[in-house]
Order: C-alpha cells, then sequence, then structure tokens
C-alpha cells in the first residue's frame, strides 16, 4: 500500500511540475502582441491563429485589428519595387478582403465595456517603422516617421469608426443572430454558396434581415479623407502626357502600339488636331507605347487626373495603370454635372505585347469648385 501511495505522489508530483512549468512557458499570443508595435502586418496575422488557439479572443480581435492598420499604411507608402514584389504586396491584399478583413469575435463588440478596452488598446497602439523592416516585400522608397505615423493615425481611426458602427449593429439580437446563422452557414460551404440551394435561400433571408437593420442604424460616421497630394516622380517609368475630361463612357486601358493603331483609336476623336499631334511627337514607338486610359463617368469632376502608376509585370504578362479623378467634396453647392475623364500618358514599351491589362480608378476630394461637364467619346478598339 505503502508503496502504491508513494507511486501515486511521485505522479502527482510529476503531473503539477509539468503544469507549472506549462504556466511559466511563455504564451506565443502574448508574446506577439507584446511585439506587434515593431512586426509587420502578415507577423502580425500569423499571431492571430495562435492566440484562438489558447482561447484569447480578445488578443485575437485585437491582433486582427493591429495588422489591418499596419497592412494599410504599408501598402500605402512602401511601394512594391520589382514584378515578384507587386504580386507580395497584391497577395496581402487579397489575404485582408478574404481572410483577414473582418471585425474579430462579435461577443467583445456586444460587450461595451469589453468593446471600449479594445478601442483603448488600437488607440494606445503606436506602431513604429524599425531601420530594417520587411513588410513582405523590397519597396522602392522609405516614408519619413511622420509621414508613417500619420498614415497610421488615419487608418486607427478609420477602422475604429467602422468597429463603432459595427458594434451598434452587432448589439441588435436581429442582427447578431442573423450573422452568426450566416457565418455558419459560409463555414459549411466553403466552396462557395450554391444559389437556389436550402443554404443559398436561407443565407439571402439573413442578408436581408441585416440590411434591414443597417437601414435603421444608418452608415458608419468616417473621417474626412486626408488631403491627397500627388508628385510625380521624375525617375519612373512613365510619364502623363494630357489629361480630358470627353473619354469614353466606361472605364478602359488602352495599350497603343504604334501611330497607326492611335490613329484608329478614340483618342483621335476625343482629341483636338492639336493636342492629338502634339502627343504622338512625344511618344517614341520604337522604344515606349501610348496608353490611354479613360476613367469612366464621373460626377463633379473638378478638373484634376492622375495617373499614378502604369507598368507591365513580366511575372503576370500584364499591363496595369492606376489613376485618380478629383471631385467636390459631398457637402459642395456647386452644380452638379458629370463628364468622362481620361489621361494619356506613355510607358516604356513592354518585351512583346501584354496578354492582360487592368486599372484601378478613384477618386480624391478637391474641395469646390466649378466642374467639367463633357459628353462621352465613342470607343473605339484599336486593331489587334
Amino acid at each position: 500500500m505503502t508503496l502504491h501511495l508513494f507511486s501515486f505522489t511521485a505522479v502527482a508530483v510529476i503531473v503539477i511540475s509539468a503544469a507549472v512549468r506549462a504556466a511559466d512557458a511563455p504564451s506565443p499570443c502574448l508574446s506577439a502582441l507584446e511585439r506587434s508595435a515593431q512586426t509587420s502586418a502578415p507577423q502580425i496575422f500569423d499571431a492571430v491563429s495562435p492566440c484562438m488557439g489558447e482561447k484569447r479572443s480578445f488578443e485575437a480581435t485585437l491582433l486582427l485589428v493591429q495588422g489591418q492598420i499596419r497592412a494599410m499604411t504599408d501598402m500605402e507608402l512602401l511601394p512594391a519595387q520589382s514584378d515578384a514584389d507587386k504580386l507580395a504586396a497584391a497577395q496581402l491584399y487579397g489575404r485582408i478582403f478574404y481572410q483577414t478583413g473582418g471585425a474579430g469575435d462579435p461577443e467583445i463588440y456586444r460587450n461595451p465595456p469589453l468593446t471600449q478596452k479594445l478601442f483603448d488598446r488600437i488607440e494606445g497602439w503606436l506602431p513604429t517603422l524599425p531601420g530594417v523592416y520587411d513588410p513582405g516585400w523590397h519597396y522602392a522608397k522609405r516614408p519619413s516617421e511622420s509621414q508613417y505615423a500619420e498614415s497610421i493615425q488615419y487608418q486607427k481611426e478609420y477602422r475604429l469608426a467602422q468597429l463603432r458602427w459595427y458594434a451598434s449593429l452587432v448589439r441588435n439580437d436581429q442582427y447578431y443572430l442573423a450573422e452568426k446563422e450566416l457565418t455558419e452557414i459560409q463555414r459549411r460551404n466553403l466552396r462557395g454558396i450554391v444559389q437556389g440551394s436550402t443554404d443559398g435561400i436561407r443565407s439571402q433571408e439573413l442578408s436581408q434581415a441585416m440590411n434591414r437593420v443597417v437601414a435603421s442604424v444608418g452608415q458608419p460616421q468616417l473621417p474626412k479623407p486626408r488631403p491627397f497630394v500627388y508628385t510625380p516622380d521624375p525617375d519612373a517609368p512613365y510619364k502623363q502626357l494630357f489629361a480630358g475630361f470627353n473619354g469614353p463612357q466606361n472605364p478602359s486601358l488602352t495599350v497603343i502600339r504604334n501611330e497607326a493603331e492611335a490613329r484608329a483609336s478614340w483618342l483621335n476623336s476625343a482629341m483636338s488636331p492639336e493636342e492629338f499631334k502634339s502627343v504622338l511627337s512625344q511618344t517614341s514607338f520604337d522604344s515606349q507605347v501610348l496608353v490611354a486610359f479613360a476613367m469612366g463617368e464621373r460626377d463633379t469632376a473638378t478638373g484634376r487626373v492622375y495617373v499614378t502608376d502604369v507598368s507591365y509585370n513580366a511575372l503576370l504578362d500584364s499591363f496595369s495603370a492606376q489613376g485618380y479623378v478629383g471631385v467636390n467634396e459631398p457637402d459642395c453647392t456647386q452644380p452638379r454635372a458629370k463628364s468622362h475623364p481620361y489621361a494619356v500618358a506613355i510607358a516604356k514599351r513592354p518585351p512583346k505585347p501584354a496578354g492582360g491589362s487592368g486599372y484601378d480608378v478613384g477618386n480624391f476630394a478637391d474641395g469646390c469648385k466649378p466642374v467639367r461637364a463633357d459628353a462621352s467619346t465613342a470607343f473605339t478598339a484599336p486593331p489587334h
């Protein structure tokens, strides 16, 4: 009997010792949270799963939001250097869009004291840009500390405004229960919900119920957009030559490889003979292509149009462009009118015709000014 008692005691001591060692072991979740002001968005996102594994939903939600804020700042201020780097930056955007863009645990937002604790932690989080910092890609230039801090602060304010709005929604029992059921339907249909199926019909009903609550609550009160500042890079592999407001009705990107294609394109109709001749005279088709970037119909365009990127990605065999159109702020009292802005740029000629193309167009608040009002030009695709 004594032997048995001794054996049991020994086992108990071993178990207790193991428990003490486990308690003393550092928590991967808490360790990641302590370092989050110095780590990159992918590293922060990677720490969410360990937090969930440790059943620390508050810390997981906090890291999720921190990662979103860091990611949006890095994508804004750390321009990717190479084709491979652009893909890496795009993967981070895709990760946010498909996996890590949510609000986190809804139970936190249904608890006002816990919600306030979360918001206080976010407001007090001060991520820095370390001397050696890897966001997940090589970047062409480094912003100043003040620029980075300003962007972080804006992204915090923007995300907190969204989360305060979400808290007001999820505290409504109808919204909460509908979202909870919809999440479960999505979880068991990872390959997509089949339209017309039982889950498809039910998911539509739940979405409609949630939308009714959204309509009663209203939209989030987001911070005013920051002033748009763009300075062309003299070393960029492209140059904007012209902007007009009578382009095609729908957005498009046309890469023109020779003068014959230029004359057959919609540019020849949209531009005056003098403007068209000037653009052609600035284009060396042996080493460059002419890029006609139609930005689609815009309301209250003020007259400022910027092409902020034109590039060929050899890995994707794709030509892409990015641009912004200045529009009046929402409270402007100037008469409203529609126009069809476009821009023309020259860019380095790719080694072969691109297999595909893409574009990204956004508006920026441009004060309160008289607006452009121009009819659209018929679109003509260049011959292939």
